[in-house]
């Protein structure tokens, strides 16, 4: 199953680039470039106000009239008649002001910098870029048959993809992922007294601020709650259980994983259909983000390795199941454990699982599996599992 982005990218064909170049005198090279930016740039954008209710009705709304446009003629809805740049006061070109905290010249700014284009062919290139966004939102809304909370949740769940497809280079103000900045305190001149406290002060600060924001953005983990401990097994997301061992799967594949890990007794349970114990694993080295359904780039390993132990194994059907403690109301709960389990669900698929062999369910915060009045419990019952239906 291809990506949003995936998808959006196709739509930049090159007749599109053609009569972009037509429409602003700069070479295709310099259009592609900039949209290779602008385009991943939006989809992030727009994952991170996936919370806004307001803001995600709105866009459905906006999504749904683009569906059928053509993007260039639509684009013309975001242009000032009368100047080069975005007009704010339309309601397309209001909605794309609100969407970068109404820092439209800055975004086109930093568009115009990374490509290599005037301002003017930013905001054009700005304009058609969220065309192709609007108007793929819209079909898929329309074949999907999602609406403003559907929309929001699939955002949410390839949020991290849009983050990652940024290219290092773009600055974009205000964006997800800002360039980290190296802050140096001047030696303070010798005087005398003690005007040596005002310096001090102000690095103290700075390191409680930059401490202050590294917890604040921490990712949030699943936990490692396996059956069968091994010496040396580790119960949190993100750390080895063992040592690493090759077990061979059918087509001569050689798969490197940790021993007790969740893709280990994954493995030996599907090679036998003799095989006894608990068909149910949890996920122990995935992570997503705070609140979010989006996996980290970190995840990737393990998914590797189920998506590789279920295209070994094709009789093996499974079910993911999203979980979370008790924290907040029962219905977001519900809400973001069925988005979690949707995007583990979605990962395999990408990694050449068919889709007829993948279930996904939430379960919220109705099957702990420890006290939730304790932070241990509670890391515990935040958790993803994979029950293996049939082998």
């Amino acid at each position: 199953m291809a990506s949003m982005l995936d998808n959006i990218r196709e739509l930049i064909t090159p007749s599109v680039i053609s009569r972009t170049a037509a429409l602003t005198g700069d070479s295709d090279s310099a259009l592609t470039t900039g949209l290779s930016a602008t385009i991943p740039a939006i989809l992030a954008t727009l994952a991170k106000r996936a919370d806004d209710n307001g803001f995600m009705t709105q866009l459905s709304r906006l999504a749904t009239g683009a569906a059928d446009a053509d993007p260039l003629t639509a684009a013309k809805a975001f242009m000032s008649p009368t100047t080069t740049g975005i007009d704010t006061t339309t309601p397309m070109g209001g909605w794309l002001s609100s969407l970068f905290g109404h820092n439209v010249s800055s975004v086109t700014d930093a568009i115009a910098r990374y490509a290599g284009l005037r301002s003017s062919s930013a905001a054009q290139l700005l304009s058609i870029g969220s065309s192709l966004v609007l108007g793929y939102l819209g079909r898929l809304m329309r074949s999907d048959r999602l609406d403003a909370t559907g929309l929001a949740n699939r955002l949410r769940r390839e949020q991290a993809d849009f983050v990652a497809a940024v290219p290092p280079g773009f600055h974009l103000p205000g964006f997800v992922r800002e360039e980290a900045k190296t802050y140096v305190t001047p030696e303070p001149e010798r005087r005398p007294s003690a005007n040596w406290a005002v310096p001090l002060l102000l690095t103290v600060l700075g390191l409680g601020a930059l401490a202050w924001w590294a917890n604040r953005y921490r990712p949030e983990s699943t936990v490692a709650t396996v059956e069968e401990r091994t010496t040396g097994a580790v119960g949190t997301a993100g750390e080895r259980m063992g040592e690493m061992v090759t077990r061979t799967l059918p087509g001569n594949i050689d798969l490197r994983v940790p021993t007790g890990s969740m893709e280990d007794r994954l493995a030996t349970y599907v090679e036998s259909p003799s095989a006894s114990g608990s068909n149910v694993f949890t996920f122990d080295r995935i992570e997503f983000m705070p609140g979010s359904s989006s996996l980290t780039q970190g995840s990737n390993e393990q998914i590797d390795n189920i998506a590789a132990i279920m295209r070994a194994y094709p009789s093996a059907q499974v079910t993911v199941g999203g979980h979370t403690d008790n924290s907040g109301s029962s219905a977001a709960n519900m809400e973001l454990s069925k988005a979690r389990a949707e995007s583990v669900a979605d990962a395999l698929t990408r990694n050449g699982v068919s889709a007829d062999r993948v279930q996904s369910e939430g379960f919220g915060d109705s099957r702990p599996v420890a006290d939730n009045s304790s932070e241990d419990g509670r890391l515990q019952n935040r958790r993803v599992t994979l029950e293996v239906t049939s082998r």
